[in-house]
């Protein structure tokens, strides 16, 4: 692995700036990094768009829901459940007991769905997307420093960056899980909610409520993913293209808004090594963190 020192006289090759160069008083003030906003918006738009295609494969789950509470029309050869459950109940049998022996209709219904949500999972499609948005935030974030090199040397770099790909191929294949998980944590949520709810004996319009709530939070957390990791690889590589290049420090940056933490507000504008990062965080790291790294080329002139 190459030393700090290697590092920066690589970065000074690249760039074309030697020791004297350029004098430090001479430095512009670099511009602002724009943030990926566009990138995590067409993602988050992809997942809500699955979500939407869950709610539609459900539909005959909703449809069918009424046969299995009380006071509602029955399915043709379906027995009262609700009657079913008092008499267990009246006779010492437990929830759990009951729903053993007389929840048949309720597992073949989730494996339907199941099976509904699974085939709107493309295997290819979704590995697709998630090198799509890796790749894109990756060149977003290159683009933004190459603009912040130009405006302070007058050059165009010129770099290479085999370190990045493992970075982009770990952050494919986490997203990959991670759209997987919605699909598969909604099934379970509805599957659990319902099985109690006819245990309970709820009305149908109730329960009806609550699996909608469920795709509410599912599209939550498609929300949630989209701006999470977009934030999180763009804070990433964003580091990663500075220590290659031989930074060793960075100015935190935040995005300004009313949505910054008031810890990365206190630490905007501050300058921390790569090394050693305050609370071991770098920009982006933390949950939802939209923060970026701002080089210190400082570090490039010798």
């Amino acid at each position: 692995m190459p030393s700090q020192q290697q590092r920066a006289i690589a970065g000074r090759l690249a760039l074309g700036v030697g020791p004297g160069k350029i004098k430090r008083k001479n430095l512009r003030k670099l511009p602002p990094q724009v943030s990926p906003l566009e990138i995590e918006r067409r993602y988050r738009a992809e997942q809500l768009a699955l979500v939407d295609r869950m709610r539609e494969a459900a539909q005959p789950f909703f449809d069918a829901g009424p046969s299995l509470f009380i006071d509602t029309p029955k399915r043709a050869g379906l027995e009262d459940w609700r009657e079913r459950i008092e008499r267990a109940v009246a006779d010492g049998a437990t929830p759990s007991i009951i729903l053993d022996a007389d929840g048949r209709l309720i597992r073949e219904m989730m494996a339907e769905l199941r099976a509904a949500f699974g085939a709107l999972l493309n295997d290819e499609a979704i590995d697709r997307l998630a090198h799509t948005v890796g790749d894109a935030t990756s060149e977003w974030s290159r683009r933004q420093l190459y603009r912040q090199i130009k405006h302070a040397f007058g050059v165009d770099p010129f770099l290479t960056e085999p370190h990045l790909y493992r970075r982009l191929e770990a952050f494919a294949a986490e997203n990959v899980s991670l759209i997987k998980d919605i699909p598969a944590k909604t099934a379970s949520q509805i599957e659990l909610m319902v099985t109690r709810a006819v245990a309970d004996g709820l009305r149908w319009e109730q329960v009806a409520k609550e699996l909608e709530e469920r795709f509410d939070v599912a599209r939550a957390r498609a929300r949630l993913i989209a701006r999470d990791q977009v934030g999180k690889l763009y804070g990433q590589v964003a580091a990663e293209r500075q220590v290659a290049l031989g930074l060793t420090r960075f100015a935190w940056r935040n995005v300004g808004d009313r949505r910054v933490r008031p810890l990365h507000v206190e630490r905007g504008g501050n300058i921390y090594l790569f090394s050693k990062p305050p609370d071991g965080e770098l920009p982006g790291g933390p949950i939802l963190c939209r923060c970026y790294p701002d080089p210190v080329l400082e570090d490039l002139l010798g």
